[in-house]
């Protein structure tokens, strides 16, 4: 994929099987927008596989990019998503799977989760958490400077006050907005939750 607007919905399979000479890859997909201000949407429906035996499943360089995933996405090099300098945004609906890390990059990165299902991979360079489904239960880990606990029908602020409530339950550790692991993080009405 290259140019602005680059958009690619994939319900099928897509597979790199070789290995990679000096100067090539073999990631999956590679979304190359160009310019700092186009954009690209990649969007991994339900059933899709976007897979690299040998290299990166999904890469994004340099513009903005989102990343909807509801099949799997994964890397064969240990990083499943890999993204460039510019800001990143990536959805987690019911039905994903990611297997290895996902590498948010140098802009301002988002990881948002619609529906429900489990988050067991980690998670690199990503600044927010947005909770907006259902039930999702956090197996991996990752550091974010917010995390922002929401249900679809009826979103809190922007970031919380004290007066709002969010229901977290750690089943081992916990530290929501400065270190998520192993904790079960459920959408509560008119809830949000921002740590300092």
């Amino acid at each position: 994929m290259q140019g602005n607007n680059d958009t690619l919905i994939n319900s099928g399979t897509i597979q790199t099987t070789g290995t990679a000479s000096s100067s090539g890859s073999v990631d999956a997909v590679v979304s190359n927008t160009l310019g700092s201000s186009f954009t690209a949407t990649i969007t991994n429906a339900a059933g899709g596989k976007i897979i690299s035996n040998n290299g990166i499943g999904v890469r994004s360089i340099n513009g903005n990019t989102t990343i909807t995933n509801a099949g799997l996405i994964q890397g064969g090099g240990g990083t499943a998503i890999k993204n460039g300098n510019g800001n990143a945004t990536l959805i987690l609906q019911t039905g994903s799977q990611i297997v290895g890390t996902a590498v948010g990059g140098g802009g301002t990165n988002i990881v948002r989760l619609q529906g429900s299902g489990t988050a067991s991979n980690a998670f690199v360079n990503y600044q927010s958490l947005t909770m907006e489904g259902d039930d999702w239960t956090w197996a991996g880990t990752g550091t974010f400077s917010t995390a922002l606990v929401k249900t679809g029908r009826q979103p809190g602020p922007a970031l919380c006050d004290e007066e709002y409530e969010a229901r977290v339950s750690a089943r081992e550790t916990e530290k929501v907005g400065k270190n998520l692991q192993h904790s079960e993080v459920h959408g509560v009405s008119r809830a949000s939750l921002n740590t300092r």
